[in-house]
This record gives structure tokens, sequence and C-alpha cells, in this order.
């Protein structure tokens, strides 16, 4: 016999069985992605500008104009305390642990552009004077505080916090030592501002107050100058 004739049946042949025909490609679609490696074409690109346009960056905030605090006070009075309170706020502290070279890292903080707190006794106007003349040279304004924390206070935390193998009469006699050659603060040494707290506790206010205003001052639109 010979083939088999094919015949029409409506819209389809009826015939041999035939092989199906290969399944179409599914229709791709685009989605955009935060994963690393993804996204690199210019749809991965548009989806990133309009993530950033919905989602903006927060704007830096303004940096607070240079200063130097001088803390003045007899040990035990609470100049440690509020030291801890600039450094928490990013300032450069300059103390007893920095020995014979604790005026080059000073002016090298200043030259950084970074605030400076100056944690020691500073108990007479020539070792305040130390550290006006370097932040004038910069003009880098310079605030005092004076901590008047009294006298029997003073000796108790320096007794508790002395030293090991330093006998507490050498421990008094060196607080009373220092509070006969306390000299108190003027503007006349060069100082912009003077304070002076009672308490350890109202000295760390003074410190966040300081830091405050200067947070402020970067934050205040500037003045135009005059026609």
């Amino acid at each position: 016999r010979g083939p088999r004739p094919l015949v029409r049946a409506g819209p389809e042949w009826a015939g041999p069985s035939l092989p199906p025909p290969p399944p179409q490609a599914a229709a791709t679609t685009m989605r955009p992605t935060n994963q690393v490696g993804e996204g690199r074409g210019e749809g991965g690109q548009a989806w990133r500008e309009d993530a950033a346009l919905a989602h903006p960056s927060p704007p830096r905030s303004p940096r607070p104009p240079q200063s130097v605090v001088i803390l003045v006070g007899l040990p035990g009075s609470g100049t440690s305390g509020a030291a801890a309170v600039f450094k928490g706020a990013g300032w450069s502290v300059v103390g007893d642990a920095d020995g014979a070279n604790a005026r080059a890292n000073f002016g090298q903080a200043l030259s950084h552009g970074q605030s400076v707190v100056v944690d020691r006794v500073n108990s007479l106007p020539d070792q305040r004077a130390v550290w006006i003349r370097i932040a004038a040279k910069r003009g880098v304004p310079v605030h005092a505080i004076e901590l008047r924390t009294p006298l029997h206070e003073c000796e108790r935390a320096a007794l508790e916090s002395r030293r090991p193998g330093v006998s507490p009469s050498t421990t008094l006699r060196e607080v009373r030592q220092r509070a006969g050659d306390l000299k108190e603060c003027t503007h006349g040494e060069g100082l912009d501002t003077i304070l002076r707290p009672s308490t350890p506790a109202k000295a760390v206010a003074d410190a966040r107050e300081l830091i405050l205003a200067g947070r402020r001052a970067a934050a205040a639109p500037a003045t135009p100058e005059p026609l």
C-alpha cells in the first residue's frame, strides 16, 4: 500500500503523530535588585538612582569651630571628669600623661584642625600662657573652666585616687601646696570665656554646654556681609 493520505479536519491536520513544537521561551522581566553583582546594566543603574532619590543620605552636620579649653583645678577637683566629656565629643586631650611632649602634642592637634582640652592643674598664669600663646598664633579661641571644688573634697578625692606607693601624707601635702599656688584666671591672660563651677558635676555641665555652643554656632546660617 502507498502512504496514508492526509485528511484535513478543521483548522488542524489529522494524520501520523508529529513531534510537539518546541516550548516557547518564557518572557524575561527585568527586576531591580540590591544584591552585590546584580543590576549592573542600565536598568540596575536607574534603579540605584531612583533608590537614592527615594532614600537620600542624611546631610552631614557642619563641623563645629575649633576651640581650646584649659581646665584649672586642684588634684581631686574633678578636672578629669570634665576632660572625659570633651574626649567623648571628639576633642583631643593633653594632660600630665603627655609629659615633656605636651606642648608638641597640643600644637600638632591644633595644626590638624582639632579642638583641644588641656587637663592639667594649670594653677599659675605662666602655665596657662603656654597654651594661650600657641592657640593665639592660630586664631583659636581659648576658654577656661576653673573648678572651685572645696579643698576638703579635693583632699578626699585625691586620697581615694592616689597612685600606688604614694603615702596619704604626701598626697595631702601636694594638694595643699597646689592650693596655695593657685591663681585665679583673668581675661587679661587672653581667655575668651572663664567658667567657675563649684562642683565636679557643674564642671561636667559646663563642658557639655561649651560643646553644644560650638555645634549651635556651626549650624547657624552665615550672616551676609553688608553691601
